[in-house]
């Protein structure tokens, strides 16, 4: 997971690099919650799929979404979309603010 982690830093710095004169204190800031939330979805995807005890083929299938899309959501080299994250959320029986770790404060 931790290459997947640089990766995805590489690319963030890559972005800053080329888009310099547009990028300001605000774009920082949404590019580092997009890396905390990525990385803590995949987390807590790959938790609850091995808790239910399902394969990654077995998530894809019900997703209806091949498995290589799939074990780039739990590597955190992509997210899913809406429709996606609660089919998730029903597969795995918990609620959507489960798998992003919202919480009610």
């Amino acid at each position: 997971m931790w290459y997947d982690y640089v990766h995805l830093v590489v690319t963030v710095w890559t972005y800053i690099y080329l888009n310099m004169a547009d990028f300001n204190m605000s774009s920082m800031i949404m590019l580092k919650f997009i890396l905390r939330v990525g990385i803590m979805l995949a987390e807590r995807l790959k938790e609850c799929r091995k808790v239910k005890n399902v394969t990654q083929s077995e998530a894809a299938r019900y997703l209806g979404i091949e498995l290589r899309t799939y074990q780039r959501y739990e590597s955190g080299q992509r997210e899913p979309n809406a429709s996606i994250l609660a089919k998730m959320a029903d597969l795995f029986e918990v609620s959507t603010d489960h798998l992003l770790e919202r919480k009610n404060d």
